[in-house]
This record gives C-alpha cells, structure tokens and sequence, in this order.
C-alpha cells in the first residue's frame, strides 16, 4: 500500500504553487477525500485542479491489493465452454473524461455485437509476448523440440534504429549488462505481422538484466503524445508510431522520446493469446462486478470473429477460472476505473499469472503452449537468440520482477486534432524514473533531445510537473505489479 506522502502527488498546473497547494487541499478534489482519508477522484480533475494520482485507486472488490481482492479462502468458480471534438479550453467539467461514464449500463447485452471494431481487439495478444519469456522457462528441457518449432516464427531484420546522439555516456554504460527490447501487440488478426498498415494498441518495454536476473515490463500507454521522430508527424498518440512506419518508426519513437537503445522487438496477433491460456488449461482471475458486463461484450465479440474459440459468458463475479477467451477477453476490457491505464494493469497481471502457470506446469503442457503460439509471432531475435535465452533463464533462475506503467505521472486534455491524450507531466522527469527503474540509474540526466521535447509537450499542453522522484516508489503504485 502506498504511504500517505506516495499518494499525494503533484499537478501540473498553469497556476503558482501557492495555488496548487490551496487546490490540493480544498474541495478541487471532485468526488475524492482528504489526504488522510484514501482515495481521489483523478478523472474528475481540472488542469489546475487535484493531482491525477496513480496511487489513489483501489482496484479489488473492496480491498486494498495491487493485484484484486484476496484469495484467501476461496475456490474459483468454473467456467465451462459450451460446445466534432470539444475544445482543449472547455470547462473541466464538461470536457469528456478520459474515461467514458458507463454507470446504469450493467445489464448483460444479449444482441450480436456490431460488425467491425477492430480497433480495441488485438493489442491484448500483446500478453502473449510474455510466451517468449514462458518459451524460454522451457526451451532448454526439450532443445531439439522447441528449436524446429521456432522455425514457425517468422525472423524480421530491423534496419539500423535510431538513437540520441547527444543521450549521455553515463547513461548509455548503466545500460551495460542489459537486453532492451520491446514487445507489440497490433490492432489486426493477420498473420503478416511485421506490416505498417496497423496501430500497435499494446507496446511493453521489456529489461533483462543479467547481473541481477531480472525481467522488467514497462507498459506505454497507447494515448500518451510523444514526437514521432520524423518531419511528416510531429507529435502524435504512441500507439499510432507502428501505423506510420512499422516496428521501424515505433522503435524510433521510443528510443528518441525515451533514451533509450532499443534494437529488437516480438510482435504477435490475436490468437496467440488465447490458445496459450487453454493450452495451460486456463487462469484463475478475480472478478469485479464493474467489469461484468463489458467482460461478456467482449467474450461475445471475439466468439463472433472466431467462431473456432468456444466459450461460455460470465454470470458471476469472485475468482473465476477461465479458459482462454474469457481471460483475453477480461483483459481487453478497457471501459472501467481508468480505461487504458486500468487495461493495461489487466494484461500484466495476466502475463504474470501466465508465468506462474508455466513454471507449476509439466513439460508436456508447457511444450504444447509453445507449440500452440508460434505461427503468431514475428520478431528480429534470431533462433539462436531465443534459445540463448532460454538457457539462461533456466540454468540462471531469471524471474520477473515488478512490472508497471509508463508516464507515472500524468494528466488528460482532448486536444482540437488529436483528440482525448495522455500528457506525461512532465517527460523529462517521468524518463528519469523511467531509467531508475529500468536500470538502477539513479543520477540519469535527460539528454537534450529529451529536455527539448519535454518542454514542447508543457507548451503544446500547459501541464508541468507532478512527478517527485525521491518520494515516489514505483513498488507502492498500484498500477504495479510486485512479483515474487
């Protein structure tokens, strides 16, 4: 849990500081409390109004873990398959919030689902990514096996990424002893994976650390606005990088927004995900009854694009098990808490229980999950690079650690062009603890690229910094996931 001091974070604000701590203490927390007094309302807030603060939300039935409401105690239900835009100056009160209002709507909707929304489906098999890490919790007990299936995958050679000339050496040496690449899911079912023509609605920045033994995951999120890196684009939502120019221009972007040196990536499709869960024979997950009935809408839709995927709805909430689409499903649902940002918590508690599945399976059903996905994956890791980390990862004992969500601070506008973003508040400094995290990094300096583009952002948006980074913790956020 968070202490008192992590959950008061700082706005960004066009006003003094005198005003914005009035603010913090007054009734500008729209539907919140006290500081003493638990949780605030981020969505509610105007730009010189309350922080929006990640470590205010309570995401479990009505108790206070990171993960949902306890287990203790109780046995998962079983589930069994059946054979004009507003203006970025509006009033904050009647701006649309970043997350729509579905309150009265939680009644099960029985009609079939509308014909074509591809948009929200895919980026969720960006879980499935994780399989590269189950891949290699398994690939040195069977080499031979897995090395003939991993012809399946489909090899992209990237041409040379682009980084920050000016990004500091020390920065580049904490770097050392680390493998940096980044994980996408698309906003398509085609098999053709490494195509420009999709948004990459899931991108998780992944860290293996080889002095320590580490796995991190950092989810971007996908409406955060961010220089594209070249002269057509200017700043535009993350997500839409891939759309633009492929794995190429997204790696580019993150690289050049972040300082980072990202030189490898593993893309999947929509698939992958769900026939990994039911080849692990499924997952416990809690269920909120704020989640029901757009869980259902969504088993429905992707029951009618791939009527192949039997499956039953969910007519209770609590610890379900659930079979492959009930788990994508609950993981694509975006319109509760805090949309994109609660969405992308959802698809790494998945991965995370995904690799708690793997490591209590026997080698039989752990071969067959591998075997189930590797037609859905592209990447620019050779066959030997795969395998070399699936030797380390069992001979050496790698683990997942805390993964989590980038900006950590952030605010929302809906701007004249680009429509509803995610402002990081401010860049420069969500990056400095974006590189402590990831790295250890404790005396990063942002190069001047970043500082630059930083500076844009607050003018394009007025929002400054909220971000203090010797009291936030990232363990205690509950955007974060602590694995053991």
């Amino acid at each position: 849990m968070a202490s008192d001091n992590n959950r008061e974070r700082r706005q960004g604000s066009t006003g003094s500081a005198s005003n914005r701590d009035r603010n913090r203490n007054s009734s500008g927390r729209t539907g919140g409390q006290s500081k003493n007094g638990g949780s605030q309302n981020r969505n509610s807030q105007s730009r010189n109004g309350s922080p929006q603060n990640r470590n205010s939300r309570n995401r479990s039935n009505g108790g206070s873990g990171k993960q949902g409401a306890s287990r203790s105690g109780s046995q998962p239900a079983r589930r069994t398959a059946p054979s004009g835009k507003p203006k970025q100056n509006m009033d904050a009160r009647s701006r649309r919030s970043y997350n729509e209002d579905y309150s009265g709507k939680t009644g099960i909707v029985v009609e079939e689902p509308k014909q074509k929304k591809h948009k929200n489906l895919p980026w969720v098999i960006a879980l499935v990514l994780e399989l590269v890490l189950v891949l290699v919790l398994v690939g040195a007990f069977a080499y031979e096996w897995a090395d003939s299936r991993l012809d399946r995958i489909k090899k992209v050679d990237l041409n040379e990424t682009k980084t920050n000339e000016d990004m500091k050496e020390e920065t580049v040496q904490k770097m050392t002893g680390t493998q940096t690449f980044v994980l996408y899911g698309l906003d398509t079912r085609d098999l053709d994976l490494d195509k420009s023509s999709s948004r990459s609605d899931c991108m998780i920045i992944c860290v293996i650390n080889n002095d320590t033994k580490k796995v991190k995951l950092v989810s971007v999120y996908r409406d955060t606005i961010l220089d594209m890196g070249d002269d057509t684009h200017g700043f535009q939502k993350a997500a839409h990088a891939y759309a633009y120019g492929g794995v190429q221009q997204s790696i580019n972007m993150l690289n050049t927004n972040l300082d980072l040196n990202i030189q490898d990536f593993v893309t999947v499709n929509f698939t992958a995900l769900e026939k990994a869960i039911d080849a692990m024979g499924g997952l416990d997950i809690e269920v909120k009854e704020s989640e029901l009935k757009k869980l259902n809408d969504s088993i429905r839709e992707q029951m009618y694009y791939d009527p192949s995927m039997n499956s039953s709805l969910i007519d209770q909430t609590g610890l379900i098990h659930m079979d492959g689409v009930q788990a994508t499903a609950w993981a694509r649902v975006r319109a509760t808490d805090q949309g994109d940002i609660t969405r992308t918590w959802r698809q790494r508690t998945v991965i995370s229980k995904m690799i708690e599945k793997a490591k209590q399976s026997d080698l039989d059903t752990l071969l067959a999950t591998i075997d189930s996905v590797v037609d859905y994956v592209s990447t620019s890791l050779s066959k030997d690079e795969i395998m070399s980390l699936a030797k380390n990862f069992i001979t050496e004992g790698y683990e997942l650690d805390v993964t989590t969500g980038f900006p950590f601070t952030w605010n929302t506008m809906n701007h004249d062009t680009l429509g509803s973003i995610l402002i990081p508040c401010d860049l420069e400094t969500n990056v400095k603890m974006l590189h402590k995290f990831l790295y250890g990094n404790d005396t990063y300096e942002a190069s001047d690229t970043v500082k630059n583009t930083s500076q844009e952002i607050v003018n394009m948006t007025g929002f400054t910094n909220t971000l203090d980074i010797d009291t936030f913790r990232i363990e205690d956020d509950p955007d974060s996931i602590a694995n053991k």
